[in-house]
Order: structure tokens, then sequence, then C-alpha cells
């Protein structure tokens, strides 16, 4: 027979075995959009909407994981939102990815800032998001390959920080799909700013 644990740490070894579920999960979903990706099977369905309110949804699920590392976490949205034409569920799917991973990569006691805003790229206009850390950052030799299936970093190797590998590729994928990008700026032990760019909606101002 298996020795039992002891009653005091019950509680820690169900927070690993969630955490684990949760990673189990997370894969599985992961692996099934990028399938979905390259076969060509994931579909849009455009709809107006403002992007404020698609950054604050999602910002509202991801408190409580930043809360748990005891992270800043600063939305400063745009003082009048931009109307984007996207697919909501993708969309947000992809600030999502973003989001996590700079919780996941964030020391405890780091800060997050996640704005949205107007810019200007390749002589024209576009919604930009953009997701700030103060986390380990990426190296510049790395860079180039982030957005590859499965890519891991040294330091999250090294350090064996849980992750799927999945979700920049994922977030770029569905960009593309919407006619926008991901950009990244990054230095080592500073932190990581990933910025979405994303199309306005034909027709329809700045202002919204």
């Amino acid at each position: 027979m298996l020795p039992s644990a002891p009653p005091e740490k019950l509680p820690e070894y169900f927070d690993i075995l969630i955490n684990e579920a949760d990673h189990q999960a997370e894969l599985v979903k992961d692996i099934f959009q990028i399938g979905d990706l390259e076969g060509g099977r994931m579909t849009v369905e455009p709809e107006l909407a403002a992007l404020n309110n698609l950054v604050a949804e999602v910002l509202e699920k991801c408190h409580r994981g930043a809360a748990k590392k005891q992270l800043e976490l600063t939305y400063r949205p745009a003082e009048n939102s931009l109307q984007v034409l996207v697919d909501p569920l993708l969309f947000k799917t992809v600030v999502s990815n973003l989001l996590r991973n700079a919780i996941h990569y964030t020391p405890a006691a780091g800060q997050i800032t996640i704005t949205t805003g107007y810019g200007e790229r390749e002589g024209r206009p576009w919604a930009i998001v953009s997701v700030q850390d103060t986390g380990i950052g990426i190296p510049p030799e790395e860079l180039p390959h982030i957005f590859e299936h499965f890519y891991r970093g040294v330091t999250p190797r090294q350090e064996q920080l849980s992750g799927t590998g999945l979700g920049l590729a994922i977030a770029r994928g569905i960009m593309d799909l919407h006619g926008g990008l991901i950009t990244v700026t990054s230095e080592v032990d500073k932190g990581t700013i990933f910025t979405l760019w994303v199309p306005l909606a034909a027709g329809v101002g700045q202002h919204g």
C-alpha cells in the first residue's frame, strides 16, 4: 500500500493535481486549435465590436491568476473605444493567450499593463492592444522563433516553467485570419511588450 499523505499536506497536493489537470486541458485545447488553423478549418465570423469591451472581458477572467502571484494588473483603455470588426471569441483567445503568458512569465509582485489605443503602421491606421510585463524577457536570438509550434525558450525549460509552446503560434494564426499582426519587443530580466495590430472596421472612425 502507498503511504497516506499527512492531512496538512493535502491542500498542497490538491493544488498540484488541479494545476496538472489544467495544464493537460490547455494542451488538448491548443492542439485542437493548431490543427484547425493548419487544416484551414478555423473560420472567422466577424462582428462589429468595441475594442475596450473585448479586452475588459478577458481581464475579468485573468484577475484571479494575477492576484495569486501578487501581480499588479493595470488596464489603460483608450479614452474613446475604437470599433473593430473581429470574431469576438477568437480575438479574445488571442488577448487571453498574451495575458496568460505575461502572468506566467512575470515573477511575483511584478507588473502587467494592458493598453488599447490607436496607431499607424505601413501608412494606415490600426487599433492596437499592447500587453507589457516586467517578466523574465526574451533573448534576442530567441525572438525569431517564439511563434513556432512547441517552441520554448532556454530559461523556461531550465526553470521548468509549465507551458504548451503553442499559445503564441495560435495567436499569430488567428491574427493572420483577421488581417492583423503581432509585434514584440523584449529585454532580458526587464520584460516584454506584445502588441496586437487590429484593422479598424471599414467606415468606422477612431472614436466609434
